[in-house]
Protein backbone atom coordinates (compact mmCIF):
# COMPACT_ATOMS: atom_id res chain seq x y z
CA UNK A 1 0.00 0.00 0.00
CA UNK A 2 0.97 3.57 -0.78
CA UNK A 3 2.60 5.17 2.40
CA UNK A 4 2.86 2.12 4.37
CA UNK A 5 5.12 -0.37 5.08
CA UNK A 6 4.57 -3.88 3.91
CA UNK A 7 3.78 -6.61 6.32
CA UNK A 8 6.95 -9.06 6.79
CA UNK A 9 5.84 -12.35 8.40
CA UNK A 10 7.88 -13.93 10.86
CA UNK A 11 10.85 -15.19 9.16
CA UNK A 12 10.83 -13.81 5.81
CA UNK A 13 14.38 -11.97 6.09
CA UNK A 14 13.76 -9.57 8.97
CA UNK A 15 14.08 -10.69 12.61
CA UNK A 16 10.26 -11.02 14.41
CA UNK A 17 10.50 -8.06 16.88
CA UNK A 18 8.01 -6.42 19.82
CA UNK A 19 6.96 -3.18 20.49
CA UNK A 20 7.53 -3.37 24.24
CA UNK A 21 7.94 0.72 25.77
CA UNK A 22 9.48 2.15 22.27
CA UNK A 23 11.59 -0.82 22.57
CA UNK A 24 11.52 -3.49 19.87
CA UNK A 25 12.94 -6.85 21.22
CA UNK A 26 13.75 -9.29 18.83
CA UNK A 27 14.27 -13.41 19.68
CA UNK A 28 17.77 -13.15 18.37
CA UNK A 29 20.30 -10.90 18.67
CA UNK A 30 20.54 -9.72 15.28
CA UNK A 31 19.08 -6.86 12.89
CA UNK A 32 18.91 -6.59 9.29
CA UNK A 33 23.03 -7.72 9.46
CA UNK A 34 23.96 -5.39 11.46
CA UNK A 35 26.27 -5.74 14.09
CA UNK A 36 24.70 -5.54 17.53
CA UNK A 37 26.39 -4.22 20.77
CA UNK A 38 26.90 -7.21 23.28
CA UNK A 39 25.09 -5.97 25.83
CA UNK A 40 22.14 -4.73 23.11
CA UNK A 41 22.09 -8.28 22.65
CA UNK A 42 21.84 -9.67 25.77
CA UNK A 43 18.41 -7.35 26.33
CA UNK A 44 17.22 -8.78 23.39
CA UNK A 45 16.91 -4.94 21.58
CA UNK A 46 17.59 -4.46 18.41
CA UNK A 47 18.67 -1.82 16.66
CA UNK A 48 18.11 0.32 13.44
CA UNK A 49 19.46 2.81 11.39
CA UNK A 50 22.80 2.20 9.88
CA UNK A 51 25.87 1.37 12.65
CA UNK A 52 28.43 3.67 13.38
CA UNK A 53 31.32 3.86 11.20
CA UNK A 54 33.04 3.61 14.79
CA UNK A 55 31.60 1.41 17.02
CA UNK A 56 29.59 -0.71 14.48
CA UNK A 57 26.64 -0.26 16.31
CA UNK A 58 23.59 1.20 14.95
CA UNK A 59 22.40 4.94 16.94
CA UNK A 60 19.13 5.04 15.88
CA UNK A 61 16.73 2.69 17.20
CA UNK A 62 14.25 2.42 20.06
CA UNK A 63 14.73 3.35 23.64
CA UNK A 64 14.61 1.10 26.58
CA UNK A 65 11.87 1.60 28.58
CA UNK A 66 9.22 -0.18 30.57
CA UNK A 67 5.54 1.61 30.27
CA UNK A 68 4.58 1.68 26.59
CA UNK A 69 2.53 4.89 27.32
CA UNK A 70 5.78 6.68 28.05
CA UNK A 71 7.47 6.02 24.50
CA UNK A 72 8.13 9.62 22.67
CA UNK A 73 10.53 8.83 20.04
CA UNK A 74 12.29 6.63 18.22
CA UNK A 75 16.00 6.32 18.81
CA UNK A 76 18.47 4.37 21.22
CA UNK A 77 20.53 5.70 23.28
CA UNK A 78 24.44 6.00 22.46
CA UNK A 79 26.36 3.30 23.13
CA UNK A 80 29.17 5.48 24.87
CA UNK A 81 27.24 8.18 26.10
CA UNK A 82 23.46 7.15 26.87
CA UNK A 83 21.96 9.76 25.67
CA UNK A 84 19.68 10.23 22.65
CA UNK A 85 21.04 12.39 19.69
CA UNK A 86 17.60 13.75 19.20
CA UNK A 87 16.57 13.45 23.13
CA UNK A 88 12.57 13.76 21.88
CA UNK A 89 11.90 11.46 24.29
CA UNK A 90 10.16 13.25 27.22
CA UNK A 91 13.41 14.42 28.36
CA UNK A 92 15.27 17.07 27.39
CA UNK A 93 17.55 16.44 25.01
CA UNK A 94 21.15 16.03 26.88
CA UNK A 95 19.73 13.73 29.56
CA UNK A 96 20.58 10.44 30.47
CA UNK A 97 18.21 8.10 29.73
CA UNK A 98 17.12 5.59 32.58
CA UNK A 99 18.88 1.82 32.32
CA UNK A 100 17.64 -1.61 33.16
CA UNK A 101 18.15 -2.32 36.82
CA UNK A 102 21.78 -4.73 37.89
CA UNK A 103 21.78 -7.79 37.88
CA UNK A 104 20.51 -9.04 40.81
CA UNK A 105 19.49 -6.26 41.86
CA UNK A 106 15.40 -6.67 44.20
CA UNK A 107 14.23 -3.66 44.55
CA UNK A 108 15.41 -1.00 47.91
CA UNK A 109 16.72 -2.09 50.61
CA UNK A 110 14.38 -2.85 53.31
CA UNK A 111 15.88 -0.63 55.95
CA UNK A 112 15.42 2.22 54.09
CA UNK A 113 12.30 3.53 56.50
CA UNK A 114 11.93 6.90 54.91
CA UNK A 115 9.51 9.14 53.33
CA UNK A 116 11.57 10.26 49.95
CA UNK A 117 10.52 13.52 48.46
CA UNK A 118 12.16 15.48 45.66
CA UNK A 119 13.55 15.09 42.26
CA UNK A 120 16.79 13.17 41.68
CA UNK A 121 19.44 15.58 39.83
CA UNK A 122 21.70 14.70 37.38
CA UNK A 123 25.82 15.77 37.53
CA UNK A 124 28.55 14.90 35.31
CA UNK A 125 31.69 12.81 37.70
CA UNK A 126 34.98 11.92 36.93
CA UNK A 127 36.32 8.51 35.70
CA UNK A 128 35.30 6.96 32.60
CA UNK A 129 32.47 7.89 30.34
CA UNK A 130 29.73 6.27 31.09
CA UNK A 131 30.28 7.61 34.80
CA UNK A 132 30.34 11.00 33.93
CA UNK A 133 26.50 10.83 32.59
CA UNK A 134 25.05 8.32 36.00
CA UNK A 135 22.24 10.03 37.71
CA UNK A 136 23.20 11.21 41.13
CA UNK A 137 20.51 12.56 43.45
CA UNK A 138 21.17 14.63 46.88
CA UNK A 139 19.41 13.26 49.79
CA UNK A 140 18.87 15.00 53.30
CA UNK A 141 18.29 11.93 56.46
CA UNK A 142 16.19 13.97 58.77
CA UNK A 143 14.03 12.85 62.08
CA UNK A 144 10.93 13.57 62.99
CA UNK A 145 11.08 15.35 66.34
CA UNK A 146 11.01 13.49 69.66
CA UNK A 147 8.14 14.08 71.71
CA UNK A 148 10.17 14.12 74.95
CA UNK A 149 12.70 17.19 73.39
CA UNK A 150 12.20 18.93 76.52
CA UNK A 151 14.54 16.71 77.92
CA UNK A 152 17.18 17.40 76.14
CA UNK A 153 20.90 17.43 76.97
CA UNK A 154 22.05 21.44 77.82
CA UNK A 155 25.57 22.59 77.99
CA UNK A 156 25.57 26.50 77.68
CA UNK A 157 21.99 27.39 77.42
CA UNK A 158 19.66 27.54 80.59
CA UNK A 159 16.68 24.93 80.00
CA UNK A 160 13.71 26.85 78.43
CA UNK A 161 10.14 25.57 77.76
CA UNK A 162 9.96 23.91 74.19
CA UNK A 163 6.68 23.75 72.12
CA UNK A 164 6.49 20.64 70.98
CA UNK A 165 3.60 21.31 67.92
CA UNK A 166 5.82 24.56 66.83
CA UNK A 167 8.87 22.73 67.37
CA UNK A 168 7.54 20.07 64.48
CA UNK A 169 5.94 22.65 62.11
CA UNK A 170 9.54 24.77 62.16
CA UNK A 171 11.37 20.56 61.16
CA UNK A 172 8.65 20.38 58.86
CA UNK A 173 9.30 23.42 57.24
CA UNK A 174 13.03 22.78 57.07
CA UNK A 175 12.69 19.74 55.43
CA UNK A 176 10.24 21.10 53.05
CA UNK A 177 12.60 23.86 51.83
CA UNK A 178 15.29 20.85 51.21
CA UNK A 179 12.96 19.09 48.76
CA UNK A 180 12.57 23.06 47.67
CA UNK A 181 16.47 22.52 46.89
CA UNK A 182 16.58 19.15 45.21
CA UNK A 183 17.34 16.90 48.21
CA UNK A 184 15.31 13.49 48.12
CA UNK A 185 14.31 13.67 52.05
CA UNK A 186 14.48 10.81 54.15
CA UNK A 187 12.93 11.13 57.21
CA UNK A 188 13.67 8.77 60.04
CA UNK A 189 10.41 8.17 62.80
CA UNK A 190 10.51 9.86 66.01
CA UNK A 191 12.28 8.10 68.81
CA UNK A 192 10.39 8.69 72.41
CA UNK A 193 13.14 7.70 74.58
CA UNK A 194 15.91 9.83 72.67
CA UNK A 195 14.82 13.22 73.47
CA UNK A 196 17.98 14.30 70.88
CA UNK A 197 17.27 12.23 68.26
CA UNK A 198 16.43 15.17 65.51
CA UNK A 199 19.98 15.99 66.10
CA UNK A 200 20.85 13.77 63.78
CA UNK A 201 24.24 15.42 62.05
CA UNK A 202 25.80 14.32 65.37
CA UNK A 203 25.66 10.79 64.61
CA UNK A 204 27.80 10.47 61.32
CA UNK A 205 30.03 12.50 59.13
CA UNK A 206 29.68 11.54 56.01
CA UNK A 207 31.86 11.86 53.37
CA UNK A 208 32.14 10.91 49.07
CA UNK A 209 33.91 7.80 49.84
CA UNK A 210 32.78 6.89 53.10
CA UNK A 211 30.39 7.61 56.26
CA UNK A 212 32.05 7.56 59.88
CA UNK A 213 29.79 6.79 62.55
CA UNK A 214 30.77 8.84 65.51
CA UNK A 215 30.52 8.24 69.41
CA UNK A 216 28.49 10.79 70.77
CA UNK A 217 29.99 12.74 73.95
CA UNK A 218 26.31 12.36 75.66
CA UNK A 219 26.14 8.96 76.90
CA UNK A 220 22.29 9.21 76.20
CA UNK A 221 22.96 10.07 72.61
CA UNK A 222 24.39 7.01 72.23
CA UNK A 223 20.90 4.64 71.21
CA UNK A 224 20.86 6.85 67.68
CA UNK A 225 23.50 5.17 66.55
CA UNK A 226 21.88 1.95 65.20
CA UNK A 227 18.99 3.36 63.11
CA UNK A 228 21.55 5.78 61.27
CA UNK A 229 24.01 3.17 60.34
CA UNK A 230 20.92 1.25 58.47
CA UNK A 231 19.70 4.04 56.70
CA UNK A 232 23.79 4.90 55.55
CA UNK A 233 24.70 1.66 54.56
CA UNK A 234 23.30 1.00 51.27
CA UNK A 235 25.09 4.21 50.48
CA UNK A 236 28.59 4.50 51.96
CA UNK A 237 31.16 1.56 53.51
CA UNK A 238 30.20 2.18 56.83
CA UNK A 239 33.36 2.50 59.80
CA UNK A 240 33.34 3.67 63.59
CA UNK A 241 34.71 5.79 66.55
CA UNK A 242 35.50 3.59 69.06
CA UNK A 243 36.03 3.82 73.13
CA UNK A 244 37.85 5.54 74.44
CA UNK A 245 37.28 8.10 71.66
CA UNK A 246 34.15 10.58 71.86
CA UNK A 247 33.12 12.52 69.06
CA UNK A 248 29.72 14.57 67.47
CA UNK A 249 29.26 15.17 64.20
CA UNK A 250 28.40 18.46 64.97
CA UNK A 251 32.34 19.42 65.76
CA UNK A 252 33.24 18.28 62.56
CA UNK A 253 33.99 20.76 59.61
CA UNK A 254 34.47 19.42 55.51
CA UNK A 255 35.93 22.19 53.51
CA UNK A 256 37.41 21.01 50.60
CA UNK A 257 40.20 17.84 51.27
CA UNK A 258 40.70 19.83 54.78
CA UNK A 259 38.61 18.57 57.59
CA UNK A 260 39.00 20.48 60.85
CA UNK A 261 37.52 18.96 64.11
CA UNK A 262 36.72 20.53 67.41
CA UNK A 263 38.08 20.30 70.37
CA UNK A 264 35.46 20.20 72.54
CA UNK A 265 33.34 18.76 75.76
CA UNK A 266 31.77 16.24 72.89
CA UNK A 267 34.83 15.39 70.82
CA UNK A 268 38.12 14.65 72.10
CA UNK A 269 42.02 13.89 70.63
CA UNK A 270 41.64 10.17 71.04
CA UNK A 271 38.75 10.12 68.05
CA UNK A 272 40.38 13.08 66.01
CA UNK A 273 43.26 11.08 65.87
CA UNK A 274 40.92 7.97 64.50
CA UNK A 275 39.03 9.97 62.55
CA UNK A 276 42.72 10.40 60.97
CA UNK A 277 43.60 7.13 60.37
CA UNK A 278 39.84 6.38 58.77
CA UNK A 279 40.26 9.57 55.98
CA UNK A 280 43.83 9.61 55.65
CA UNK A 281 44.07 7.01 52.41
CA UNK A 282 41.04 9.25 51.00
CA UNK A 283 43.59 12.34 50.68
CA UNK A 284 41.95 14.16 53.84
CA UNK A 285 43.95 16.43 55.97
CA UNK A 286 42.53 16.47 59.50
CA UNK A 287 43.34 19.53 61.73
CA UNK A 288 42.51 19.61 65.66
CA UNK A 289 40.69 23.18 66.30
CA UNK A 290 40.04 24.51 70.24
CA UNK A 291 36.63 25.96 70.03
CA UNK A 292 35.34 28.49 73.11
CA UNK A 293 31.82 29.40 74.30
CA UNK A 294 29.83 27.42 72.16
CA UNK A 295 28.67 23.61 72.10
CA UNK A 296 29.96 22.24 68.51
CA UNK A 297 32.74 23.77 66.29
CA UNK A 298 29.85 24.65 63.73
CA UNK A 299 28.47 26.45 66.66
CA UNK A 300 31.05 28.62 65.35
CA UNK A 301 31.95 28.26 62.09
CA UNK A 302 30.21 26.66 58.65
CA UNK A 303 31.16 26.10 55.48
CA UNK A 304 29.13 27.96 52.38
CA UNK A 305 31.74 27.15 49.57
CA UNK A 306 34.99 24.90 49.74
CA UNK A 307 36.71 28.22 50.08
CA UNK A 308 34.56 30.20 51.91
CA UNK A 309 33.60 30.11 55.71
CA UNK A 310 31.37 32.06 57.77
CA UNK A 311 32.56 32.07 61.29
CA UNK A 312 32.21 34.19 64.36
CA UNK A 313 35.69 35.05 65.10
CA UNK A 314 34.69 35.43 69.09
CA UNK A 315 34.35 31.36 69.41
CA UNK A 316 37.05 30.16 67.11
CA UNK A 317 40.66 31.34 66.03
CA UNK A 318 40.24 31.70 62.12
CA UNK A 319 44.29 31.20 61.56
CA UNK A 320 43.32 27.98 62.52
CA UNK A 321 41.14 27.59 59.23
CA UNK A 322 43.68 27.64 56.47
CA UNK A 323 43.85 30.08 53.60
CA UNK A 324 40.24 30.78 53.36
CA UNK A 325 37.89 33.91 52.92
CA UNK A 326 35.92 34.51 56.22
CA UNK A 327 32.55 36.04 56.40
CA UNK A 328 32.09 37.74 60.12
CA UNK A 329 28.72 36.75 61.65
CA UNK A 330 27.34 40.40 62.52
CA UNK A 331 28.31 40.81 66.27
CA UNK A 332 25.14 41.42 67.16
CA UNK A 333 23.88 37.75 66.53
CA UNK A 334 26.88 35.49 67.40
CA UNK A 335 25.23 32.11 67.04
CA UNK A 336 24.46 32.87 63.39
CA UNK A 337 27.40 31.16 61.96
CA UNK A 338 25.73 28.11 61.63
CA UNK A 339 24.89 27.84 58.01
CA UNK A 340 23.69 24.61 55.94
CA UNK A 341 24.90 24.62 52.20
CA UNK A 342 22.65 22.71 49.62
CA UNK A 343 24.26 23.72 46.37
CA UNK A 344 24.64 26.99 45.34
CA UNK A 345 22.09 27.98 48.17
CA UNK A 346 22.63 28.91 51.74
CA UNK A 347 20.13 28.34 54.40
CA UNK A 348 20.38 30.84 57.16
CA UNK A 349 17.95 30.82 60.61
CA UNK A 350 15.37 33.20 60.16
CA UNK A 351 16.47 34.92 63.83
CA UNK A 352 20.03 36.16 61.54
CA UNK A 353 18.99 38.48 59.18
CA UNK A 354 21.80 41.05 59.77
CA UNK A 355 24.51 38.05 58.74
CA UNK A 356 22.16 36.70 56.29
CA UNK A 357 22.66 40.03 54.45
CA UNK A 358 26.68 39.89 54.54
CA UNK A 359 25.99 36.15 53.23
CA UNK A 360 23.97 37.75 50.16
CA UNK A 361 26.68 40.77 49.39
CA UNK A 362 29.10 37.64 49.16
CA UNK A 363 27.77 36.56 46.17
CA UNK A 364 25.44 33.85 47.63
CA UNK A 365 21.85 32.72 47.14
CA UNK A 366 19.91 33.02 50.81
CA UNK A 367 17.14 31.07 52.13
CA UNK A 368 15.69 32.15 55.37
CA UNK A 369 14.43 29.09 57.82
CA UNK A 370 12.55 29.59 61.47
CA UNK A 371 13.99 27.16 63.95
CA UNK A 372 13.81 28.86 66.85
CA UNK A 373 12.54 26.23 69.17
CA UNK A 374 14.89 24.01 68.39
CA UNK A 375 17.68 26.41 69.64
CA UNK A 376 16.43 26.13 73.08
CA UNK A 377 17.55 22.67 72.36
CA UNK A 378 21.24 23.81 71.62
CA UNK A 379 20.18 22.83 68.34
CA UNK A 380 21.05 24.97 64.84
CA UNK A 381 20.25 23.91 61.38
CA UNK A 382 23.19 21.86 60.19
CA UNK A 383 22.09 19.63 63.31
CA UNK A 384 18.70 18.60 61.89
CA UNK A 385 20.06 16.45 58.79
CA UNK A 386 22.55 14.69 56.94
CA UNK A 387 23.45 15.86 53.22
CA UNK A 388 25.43 13.74 51.08
CA UNK A 389 24.99 12.52 47.31
CA UNK A 390 24.30 9.24 45.80
CA UNK A 391 23.99 7.56 42.29
CA UNK A 392 20.59 6.42 41.51
CA UNK A 393 19.73 2.50 41.48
Amino acid sequence: MAGRRAHRPPGSGATRRMRVHGCQRASLPQAGGHQVHPGMARLGVVPGGRPSQVTGVARRGWHHSRRPEQAKCDRAPDERTGFCDLGRHGRRSGQPVRRPPPAGYRGPDPRWLLRCTGPARSEGLGGPPEAKYRVRMRIAITRAVSPSIADCELTHLERSPIDLDVARAQHAAYEAVLADLGCRVGRLQAEPDLPDSVFVEDIAVVLDEVAIITRPGATSRRGERSSIEQVLAPHRTLAHIRSPGILDGGDVLVAGRDIHIGITSRSDAAAIDQFRAIVGDHGYRVHGVGVRGCLHLKSAVTAVSDDTLVVNPERVDTDALGDRRCIPVDPSEPAAANVVRVGDTVLVAAAFPRTAERIATAGFDVRYVDASELAKAEGALTCCSLIFEAPTT
